[in-house]
């Protein structure tokens, strides 16, 4: 148990990412929040978009039946950054538009890994 619980601490943070949008809109809007997917038991948004940014929560290394990828801290890792660029290509953006990502871990022996991803 202690393994999972490190590896979702990493994983989790990885998706506060804060993706720019095509085009910013020339007046301020009020924030559009994005219904948690039907199968998920997450309790928040997967994104807010708020004047021509995506504020992504956080993405775990999960495969399309939401289970933990099997494979260890790399797995997961490559696991979560493919489901933040589906994330951002579904709603207009892409990687190289990420203008910041936090990445915060449990276990500092895990950054070696999870970095070569």
């Amino acid at each position: 148990m202690l393994r999972f619980t490190r590896t979702l601490a990493c994983i989790s943070a990885l998706g506060l990412v804060t993706a720019g949008c095509a085009s910013a809109p020339a007046t301020h809007a009020a924030p559009q929040f994005a219904p948690a997917p039907a199968n998920s038991n997450r309790a928040f948004s997967p994104f807010v978009r708020s004047n021509g940014f995506l504020f992504l929560a956080g993405q775990m290394g999960t495969d399309s039946t939401g289970k933990l990828a099997p494979g260890g801290i790399k797995e997961e890792t490559r696991h979560a950054m493919q489901n933040i660029k589906s994330l951002l290509e579904r709603n207009g953006s892409s990687m190289d538009r990420v203008v910041r990502c936090l990445v915060l871990l449990a276990d500092i022996a895990d950054r070696p890994a999870m970095s070569d991803v």
